[in-house]
């Protein structure tokens, strides 16, 4: 009886030790995901470029489809996001984001593209600049220029 007390103890131990080990584990494999889907969008925008003219793709086409509607077909599916869906069955959805996606209810519309996006320096509306597309050689440093990112804001104004 002795014997098996020490045994499940020892089990405990080794359980409570690991346990940590593996949280972190599973933390960076979210991570690595998060980073692959950022990488992913990247290549998505250079095949795209070769099929438009070595264009980036744009926020929107002047009353047609947005970023994402233009994506969908280069990554095998019809929409980034499957309308009226919760934020944690977005194709981008990154797993170890926390907060709900809008606030309130977690229903989510599609993402902004982050190099045209007002919280990268860019405002979006009812602007010319909205269509104005941009060339890949006019891209100086492409080191130097975000073109995707990982990233919330709760509202227009956070």
């Amino acid at each position: 009886l002795i014997e098996l007390l020490v045994v499940i103890s020892i089990i405990a131990l080794l359980i409570s030790i690991l346990l940590p080990a593996l949280g972190s584990a599973r933390e960076a494999a979210r991570k690595i995901e998060c980073m692959s889907r950022v990488r992913t969008l990247s290549f998505t925008n250079y095949t795209y470029a070769q099929d438009y003219n070595d264009h980036w793709v744009n926020y929107q086409i002047s009353g047609g489809a947005s970023w994402g509607t233009q994506f969908a077909t280069y990554l095998g599916t019809t929409s980034l996001l499957i309308p009226g869906k919760s934020w944690s069955q977005a194709w981008h959805y990154c797993p170890s984001q926390q907060t709900n996606a809008n606030g309130y209810n977690g229903v989510l519309n599609y993402p902004d593209y982050l190099a045209y996006n007002q919280y990268f320096g860019w405002h979006h509306g009812t602007h010319p600049e909205e269509y104005t597309w941009v060339k890949v050689n006019q891209v100086v440093t492409p080191v130097k220029t975000t073109m995707f990112a990982d990233g919330y804001a709760r509202n227009s104004y956070s």
